[in-house]
């Protein structure tokens, strides 16, 4: 009639379904591989998630406090629309699962420089509800983040009903797994540790947080403070402080004495009212983010790299193979919607991102900007 609407549906990379796929290799059981094997598992589907450590979130999963906010930017663009999405479903998440050490304080970045304080007014300026998002006091507050346990969060989500772990296997081929229906691959540093993903574009940073006991000053914090680093609440009576960001191939897990102190030394010229020292220092805790050239994560169908290349760009796709990596230090907020986007693309659900979106997140982006800049 006059008034129909019709719509078609594009395949992408992401919705690559399989009939009635009832049985689901993950592999990893940090935030990412939790996460998707959750979103499937409440689907129904039987999953079994593999880790070569005794236990989840050994990685930089582990880190014993981890912090949750929207990452925003001033112009509309993938990434803060991808970020805003995350956050929207993993605070929904929290609250849906009860997690205990779920505490929305509150996170307020400073107004660090002149340049800082024009792009926070900008983004206060786009009309945002003042729970969301607002600017005064030079700072930008989110009064809905928070911070929570990471492992904490790992814990809760693979004791979903319909999942099975095991630890202390590492899966060196995907010749492994080959009698599941579908594959996920949700490791972090070893996300390119296989034939199929060795082209994987992804950079290693290592990253250091100092455990520091609270001064008289610090005892009164009760939000998330952001600078050019990070300070929480005390948790458990300890702030966390970070963290260092350094190009390193994964390795040196050994906590460095010139990282507490460059830590410090970033906490104090932006709060120095708190009057931390070296003194201060209770610890600390070494883990390697994963990212990728243009700072968003691969979410889809694994690509098959030499026929898209041998193809010139026509996207090819490895049957029953998915990724789920390269976060960098927004996996707390990031890895459970891509969870839901896989869970998803392999159940035939509908996409939880706008169709406009997923082009950005999928793992083939890379080897066609390379084939367009003539770099393969």
């Amino acid at each position: 009639k006059r008034e129909m609407t019709v719509a078609h549906l594009e395949e992408s990379s992401m919705h690559v379904p399989l009939a009635q796929a009832r049985k689901v290799a993950v592999l990893g059981a940090g935030i990412a591989g939790a996460s998707v094997a959750f979103s499937l598992a409440w689907r129904g589907c039987h999953v079994t998630v593999f880790d070569q450590h005794s236990a989840p979130a050994q990685e930089t999963s582990g880190n014993p406090v981890g912090i949750a906010y929207p990452k925003m930017t001033v112009d509309a663009s993938p990434m803060g629309a991808f970020h805003q999405h995350a956050f929207s479903l993993a605070r929904s998440l929290l609250v849906a699962i009860a997690l205990p050490s779920w505490t929305p304080c509150g996170v307020e970045h400073l107004d660090i420089d002149d340049d800082e304080s024009r792009r926070h007014a900008a983004l206060a300026a786009q009309g945002y509800p003042q729970d969301y998002l607002l600017h005064a006091r030079g700072r930008l507050a989110q009064p809905m983040a928070g911070h929570l346990s990471p492992p904490e969060f790992c814990h809760h989500l693979l004791a979903c009903p319909g999942i099975e772990t095991r630890y202390g296997v590492r899966v060196s081929s995907l010749d492994d797994v080959a009698d599941y229906d579908a594959v996920v691959i949700a490791l972090g540093t070893g996300a390119a540790g296989f034939a199929e993903t060795g082209w994987l574009p992804l950079q290693t940073l290592r990253g250091q947080v100092s455990f520091l006991t609270p001064t008289a000053q610090s005892k009164t914090l009760d939000k998330v403070i952001c600078h050019d680093g990070y300070i929480t609440p005390a948790v458990s009576g300890l702030h966390y402080a970070g963290a260092t960001f350094q190009k390193e191939p994964p390795g040196d897990m050994k906590v460095r004495e010139a990282d507490h102190a460059e830590n410090i030394a970033r906490l104090n010229a932006h709060i120095p009212e708190f009057g931390f020292g070296q003194e201060s220092v209770a610890g600390g805790r070494v883990g390697y983010r994963v990212a990728t050239p243009d700072r968003l994560p691969m979410v889809g169908a694994c690509p098959d790299y030499p026929e898209v290349v041998e193809g010139g760009g026509a996207c090819v796709v490895i049957p029953r193979l998915y990724l789920s990596t390269g976060f960098g230090a927004h996996g707390m907020t990031g890895a459970p919607l891509a969870g839901e986007m896989l869970a998803a693309g392999i159940c035939g659900d509908v996409s939880p991102i706008p169709d406009s979106l997923a082009p950005y997140l999928a793992p083939e982006r890379f080897i066609l900007r390379d084939l367009k800049r003539k770099k393969i």
